[in-house]
């Protein structure tokens, strides 16, 4: 089975240039027609011993500040793999304007390489996950001191087999503040699992779920978060389903607790790009409050063009219905050229209900593209009008974006692309309406 981390990780080594500009830059886009300005607010340089490579979306607080990981940088000493093993970094507003970045954590060999967002807590302690190379992964918290410091804690190293491995996915919290996440590979039968850690029992780690091949399950789940509605918990999985190509097109799962512990349920498999459906989701869910959830799939749709015969990928809703069946509806199909191609980011809504996400590529007329920024506004008669934001300019500007959006209340949108910067080692950037 594929392994999300490999991909990661041979996608991640573009970023790890060396240093050619001593100085930071600036990168400015207008676009009149949408009235958005993009700029990229941090540029990563792992010659300094900064982070690199971040294909992760971010973490906004209360406060306005943005929390983020990077798979490659950081001090080398913590990690003998190679080259580095990545970083958590905070990004906060700087008086007078600007933003001001301070490495906060770097990983190390027992962590692994972070490739997933952060969560964080009521508390304002963080929690995220890393995998890679030489460990089958972590679920570390980063306990939030006095003056800016932050103390780490392993709160579970995988073993590998039924334990779990590739710990892919980052983390969702409940209200009482146990954290839930899934691994790529491992379990039973090695397609995966859903655990669930206790960061305040000596219980810890405790598996919830382990995916069963055949013909209709889902397997190798790599949602960027898990949803957790009425106790009851949503996902995706990249592979699986009866269909498709010979892992399947992926699936929507559910997961029900019981007496006798907890049921999975297959709510929707995807049918592929031969149907005009999507295909192989690796972002999660998103959910508005009533019966749908949006979400995302790397390929599939009807999209022509150079995305034949895989496609390019899609925007989806899954409908709950009244008899308790999920309908499915692709609201987009990506199209290459200008268009985006390839969704792995998580959706976000804004407050007046317009969808936000971000694509891996496209963007460009001809060629592979930048990737692009994207909005879906709702219309009457469950139309939605599909329009990008924002075509990553490459270079300085950024290229690359593996995760998706954080909005503020100011309607601003933040994000990471992986490559490019001043340095060649990603950015950070905004989008101001």
């Amino acid at each position: 089975m594929p392994s999300r981390n490999n991909r990661l990780s041979s996608v991640s080594c573009k970023a790890r240039r060396a240093a050619v500009l001593p100085l930071m830059f600036l990168f400015s886009l207008s676009l009149p027609a949408q009235a958005q300005t993009y700029q990229v607010i941090h540029n990563f340089n792992l010659a300094t011993g900064d982070g690199a490579g971040p294909d992760a979306g971010l973490l906004l607080d209360s406060h306005g500040n943005l929390f983020g990981t990077t798979f490659a940088g950081g001090v080398s000493s913590q990690c003998t793999t190679g080259y580095t093993c990545g970083t958590v970094f905070e990004m906060s507003p700087a008086n007078g304007g600007g933003w001001t970045e301070t490495v906060i954590r770097n990983l190390g060999n027992i962590d692994g390489h972070p490739g997933t967002p952060m969560t964080m807590d009521a508390h304002g302690n963080l929690y995220g996950t890393a995998a890679g190379f030489n460990t089958y992964g972590s679920v570390f918290e980063l306990l939030a001191g006095s003056n800016g410091t932050w103390t780490e804690q392993i709160l579970h190293q995988f073993m590998g087999g039924a334990d779990g491995s590739d710990a892919g996915s980052g983390l969702t919290l409940d209200t009482s503040g146990v954290v839930y996440g899934t691994t790529f590979n491992g379990g039973e039968y090695n397609d995966g699992t859903v655990y669930s850690v206790n960061p305040h029992s000596i219980l810890g780690k405790k598996l919830i779920h382990s995916f069963v091949p055949s013909v209709t399950s889902g397997n190798s789940p790599s949602s960027t978060y898990l949803q957790i509605i009425n106790g009851h918990i949503y996902g995706t999985t990249s592979y699986g389903g009866p269909s498709g190509t010979p892992y399947g097109n992926g699936t929507v799962f559910e997961l029900t607790p019981g007496g006798s512990g907890w049921s999975a349920t297959t709510l929707y498999s995807f049918k592929g790009p031969l149907n005009g459906d999507g295909a192989h989701p690796v972002a999660g869910l998103l959910f508005d409050g009533t019966n749908n959830f949006y979400g995302t799939t790397q390929l599939g749709g009807t999209g022509t063009g150079n995305c034949q015969p895989y496609g390019c990928g899609t925007v989806y809703r899954l409908t709950h219905n009244a008899d308790g069946s999920w309908t499915e509806t692709v609201l987009h199909s990506f199209e290459n050229g200008l268009d985006g191609n390839g969704a792995w980011g998580n959706l976000i809504f804004d407050a007046a209900g317009n969808i936000y996400g971000t694509t891996y590529a496209g963007g460009v007329l001809y060629g592979y593209g930048n990737g692009t920024v994207f909005k879906l506004k709702p219309g009457s008669g469950g139309q939605w009008t599909y329009s990008v934001l924002v075509r990553l300019p490459g270079g300085n500007g950024g290229s690359i974006i593996d995760g998706g959006l954080v909005i503020d209340s100011a309607g601003n949108l933040y994000g990471t692309a992986q490559n490019g910067g001043t340095y060649g080692d990603g950015v950070v950037f905004e989008i101001t309406p």
